[in-house]
C-alpha cells in the first residue's frame, strides 16, 4: 500500500557497498571546536538529510553520545578542553569515527592505530568526500 502523505515511506532502501544496506537517515555527531566549521558541516549534512548534533570539545561530545546516540562521529583531534584522542579513550560505545583534522601525517599514523578509526579526512576536505565516507558506514 502506497503512502501518498509521506513519499519517503515509498522509497526503497539504498544499496550500500558489497550488497549491504544503509539507512536513509543517519545521526551524525560533530565534535569540533571551531564553530564556523561546525556550522558549515551541520548545514551541509542536514541538507543531505542527516540528523546532526554537535559538541565543541570531547567532554561535551561524551555527553552528546549518551543523549543523541549517533550512528557516526566526526571527530577533530586537536581541540581546546578534552581532545579527540582522550574522548575516544573514554568512550564506552563502539561508534564509527571519521577523523576530521589538520593533524599532520606523522601524527596521523599513531592516532589512527591507537584510536582504531573508520576513516580520516585531513582539513581542508571536500564536503562530497565527507558525505561519501559517512554513507560507507554501516550501522
Amino acid at each position: 500500500m502506497e503512502n501518498a502523505k509521506n513519499p519517503l515511506l515509498n522509497l526503497p532502501p539504498m544499496a550500500g557497498e558489497k550488497g549491504g544496506w544503509r539507512f536513509l537517515v543517519k545521526k551524525v555527531l560533530i565534535v569540533e571546536d571551531e564553530r564556523d566549521i561546525v556550522d558549515v558541516l551541520k548545514t551541509a549534512l542536514e541538507n543531505e538529510g542527516f540528523e546532526v548534533s554537535s559538541a565543541l570539545d570531547g567532554g561535551e561530545g561524551l555527553e552528546k553520545i549518551r543523549s543523541f546516540k549517533p550512528d557516526v562521529i566526526l571527530l577533530d583531534i586537536m581541540m581546546e578542553g578534552m581532545d579527540g584522542v582522550t574522548m575516544k579513550k573514554k568512550m564506552k560505545d563502539d561508534i564509527p569515527i571519521i577523523i576530521i583534522s589538520a593533524c599532520d601525517g606523522c601524527v596521523r599514523e599513531s592516532v589512527e592505530k591507537e584510536m582504531n578509526v573508520y576513516s580520516w579526512l585531513e582539513k581542508p576536505f571536500n564536503i562530497d568526500e565527507l558525505i561519501a565516507e559517512i554513507n560507507k558506514v554501516k550501522k
